[in-house]
């Protein structure tokens, strides 16, 4: 009875150990897949009126919340 008790907790503890493994391994794999651009969202502010958009140069502009 001893050793069968030791035997299901060896294996409780492995598959444990497995389980956690599968987790790291999937996320290390999509970590490293690329990004699809339908996963990502573009959010655009509009900071000036097209018309006062410059024609030429740069104009300065700060986002304040």
């Amino acid at each position: 009875m001893e050793t069968a008790r030791r035997d299901f907790i060896k294996r409780a503890f492995y598959g444990l150990l497995a389980l956690l493994g599968i987790g790291f391994l999937a996320s290390g794999i999509k970590l490293f897949m690329p990004v699809s651009s339908r996963d990502k969202e573009l959010v655009y502010f509009p900071l000036l009126a097209e018309d006062e958009l410059p024609r030429t140069g740069a104009k300065k502009a700060e986002l304040t919340f």
